[in-house]
């Protein structure tokens, strides 16, 4: 997991520990029911907290990089909120720090600097490994049952140190992705935000100029062009003569409050970042101007600020840097034309699936160190490169599997399909092999590099970037999916290993090589889709059945109803690509699943299944239906 600790999904395990009588669980996020919180509920106990996913997330703490970020959410504002940072194996060497709600019933972002340990605490050692949390809300203080929620824990990577003599001159949007974006709480862009291929095609925003001047004025810079948006008037989105008074044109003035973290911008139409994020609301048009905005600092070093404006829906984030930043300060790893190794663990996103216990391990390869495991179908990674040097790279990738699966995974630059990987058996997930990928052509600068995993079953060590001499080769090409035309005809499993997989409470199971030969009955078994949308289940007189049928013990033996030879219905969504079986008995891959559950008893056949298909040719297709906890996945052929 990083330095980062997002909660996201209520069935995986965060390790949550109890302090005291606290009573700590995963809850749905009192504001936005899409997302997962953490719930404390405080006790008599003064000193009660809890502890969150010892051993799991290390928080690299340095001279430099001292400050946590978490979100909370509190019945109260001027509550105290602590923060303990231990190393798991030594509870001795630890590290706290505290600050104080500002909001009640809101979420804000609080932050916690450790190089300003409480009186009393031990001085921050950076020299200690700091892998275990605990929170504490309004500590020294005993509880009545009051509620409070928190979220997001991640370690800040820029030092606040921003002052006038640092603030006069001229700053821009960093040209990097993820330099404007906004999102529904403080630090969040999920809902939009600035990628790599907008950078280039926004240039005429990239180059806008902020001016802080020495007497305090403030003016924006635009030139002739800068980016517009339809609410300007704009008969579309692009580069345009700047709108007043969105255009520089008026006077304006500037305040650096260094204390409160505040940097508030005056005078009509002038602003910082996009001109849509006004003081406290999102502008529809250009009459709704602010007055006056004022943004909150969230992070600055001597030529970077990150500033957040609030409005009613949501935040608003910007990272502006001074003329003279280079992305490759920010610790990036630089990829300058030589063997180049990215490290699986040093992702700079991570989204789980809802299913997924992604996380790091200790590795047994070849060098020692980490790498990421748990990987499901579902997840992705994101890696942040500096490419030194334009040119042709070999890709490569350590990998480990148990069994192997396809369609593996595939790899992103800049949102640009450039490769694929099916994952090969390497016969145990600590048995490494190195994979060799495309040749790919880079431009040189910032680059986002993506991995999604489309099929479960993997380790992954780390990614290689070789400089090669060779051309570059073909780009991956999207496979057409199947058609209803090719749909019709008759199917069956997939004769190997992962035809049948399941995932469900953090396990899983899926069939093995030998288990084709043995349930032969099973692999015989045809799904037959007719051009009438008609459908047909037929087992030839045996199938692999089990006890939940009734039968004393599972393996081959005659078909049990109403899941037998059986006629039924379909309809096939194209643009959903999902299949929807009706008739109850009628199913493809296994009769035990059905949507949303596993039957216990042949009465239990469901009146219609519905299927999505989540790969597929014109001969092969993998379908998925979802089960509590987790999924089930059925590979099938055509004959």
């Amino acid at each position: 997991m990083g330095s980062e600790m997002c909660i996201r999904d209520r069935y995986i395990n965060y390790d949550l520990i109890d302090l005291g009588d606290s009573l700590s669980t995963l809850v749905v996020d009192p504001v936005d029911g899409t997302n997962t919180v953490v719930s404390v509920i405080k006790g008599a106990v003064a000193q009660s907290g809890v502890q969150i996913a010892s051993g799991i997330v290390t928080y690299p703490l340095s001279e430099a990089l001292t400050r946590l970020s978490m979100r909370v959410y509190s019945p109260a504002a001027g509550t105290s909120v602590r923060m303990r940072l231990e190393d798991s194996t030594n509870s001795a060497n630890s590290v706290e720090t505290e600050t104080l709600t500002t909001l009640a019933y809101a979420w804000e972002t609080l932050i916690f600097d450790f190089s300003a340990p409480l009186e009393g605490t031990a001085d921050l050692n950076t020299n200690y490994n700091f892998d275990k949390v605990s929170v504490f809300f309004n500590y020294l203080s005993s509880g009545s049952g009051e509620t409070y929620y928190f979220d997001d824990i991640t370690m800040l990577d820029e030092a606040m140190t921003l002052n006038q003599e640092i603030l006069v001159g001229e700053w821009k949007l960093a040209p990097e992705p993820g330099s404007a974006g906004v999102g529904p709480v403080s630090g969040d862009m999920g809902w939009w935000q600035i990628d790599a291929g907008a950078v280039i095609d926004r240039a005429c925003l990239f180059d806008d100029r902020f001016i802080f001047g020495q007497d305090g004025s403030f003016t924006n810079q635009m030139d002739d062009s800068t980016w517009l948006e339809t609410w300007q008037g704009a008969a579309s989105e692009g580069c345009g003569t700047p709108v007043a008074p969105h255009d520089g044109s008026g006077s304006a003035t500037y305040d650096l409050d260094t204390e409160a973290g505040t940097l508030t911008i005056t005078g009509l139409g002038a602003h910082l970042g996009l001109p849509k994020a006004g003081d406290g609301i999102e502008l529809a048009s250009p009459e709704d101007a602010s007055e006056s905005i004022t943004y909150k600092i969230m992070a600055s070093t001597d030529d970077s600020m990150t500033i957040e404006a609030a409005y009613s829906g949501g935040f608003w984030t910007f990272k502006l840097v001074t003329l003279d930043y280079v992305p490759t300060d920010s610790g990036v790893p630089v990829l300058d034309g030589d063997d180049s190794v990215i490290q699986a663990e040093n992702w700079s996103s991570v989204i789980p699936s809802s299913q997924s216990d992604i996380g790091i391990q200790a590795t047994q390869d070849t060098g020692g160190g980490d790498n990421v495991g748990w990987i499901n179908m579902g997840d992705w990674m994101e890696y942040t490169l500096n490419i030194g040097e334009s040119g042709n790279y070999q890709m490569n990738y350590r990998i480990a599997s148990s069994g192997g699966s396809t369609p593996g995974f595939k790899i992103l630059l800049n949102g640009t399909w450039i490769d694929q990987i099916i994952m090969p058996d390497t016969g145990g997930y600590q048995n490494w092999q190195t994979v060799q990928g495309r040749v790919v052509s880079l431009d040189a600068g910032q680059q986002t590099l993506r991995i999604e995993v489309e099929s479960s079953g993997m380790n992954f060590n780390w990614l290689q970037l070789v400089a090669s001499d060779e051309e570059a080769d073909v780009l991956p090409e999207v496979i057409p999916t199947i058609t209803a035309s090719e749909l019709i005809g008759n199917w069956k499993l997939a004769p190997e290993a992962r035809a049948l997989y399941v995932v469900s409470g953090g396990g899983g199971w899926s069939n093995s090589a030998a288990d084709v030969i043995t349930r032969s009955c099973l692999f015989d078994d045809l799904f037959v889709f007719k051009a009438n949308n008609q459908f047909s289940n037929q087992m030839g007189g045996q199938t692999w059945v089990e006890t939940w049928q009734g039968v004393s013990s599972e393996g081959c033996g005659v078909p049990v109803a109403p899941h037998a030879d059986i006629d039924g219905f379909y309809s096939f969504d194209e643009e959903q690509m999902t299949i929807r079986l009706n008739r109850p008995g009628v199913h493809l891959g296994i009769p035990k699943v059905i949507t949303g559950a596993e039957i216990t008893s042949p009465s239990q056949a469901a009146s219609s299944i519905t299927y999505e298909v989540i790969n597929s040719t014109s001969s092969t297709m993998t379908v998925k239906i979802g089960i509590p906890e987790g999924y089930w996945l059925f590979k099938l052929v055509k004959e």
